[in-house]
C-alpha cells in the first residue's frame, strides 16, 4: 500500500513519518524561494510517496506505547 502527501517540511527519503510510515519517493512541486526585499520567504511543497513501517512488537515496545497514550477512562464530577 502507497500513500501519497504534500507537505511543506523538506524530508529525506527513508525518513520515519509520523512514526507509522517511510518516505520511498519525493518529489518537488515548487521550489523555496529565499526572502526579498518587503516579502516573507515561500517554503516549498513536496510530494512524499509513504509505504507503512514494519513494526516488530517486543516487550519494551508494546510496554512504551500503551504508557504515552490517553487513558482510556476519564472521570469528572458532576454538580447535583
Amino acid at each position: 500500500m502507497i500513500k501519497t502527501i504534500r507537505s511543506r517540511s523538506n524530508m529525506s527519503v527513508l525518513d520515519a513519518f509520523d512514526d507509522k510510515w517511510k518516505i520511498v519517493a519525493k518529489r518537488t512541486i515548487a521550489e523555496p524561494t529565499p526572502r526579498i526585499q518587503f516579502q516573507a520567504p515561500r517554503f516549498g511543497i513536496y510530494e512524499y510517496d509513504l509505504v507503512p513501517t514494519e513494526m516488530s512488537d517486543t516487550p519494551e515496545r508494546v510496554s512504551a506505547q500503551r504508557s504515552v497514550g490517553k487513558p482510556s477512562i476519564a472521570l469528572r464530577k458532576v454538580r447535583s
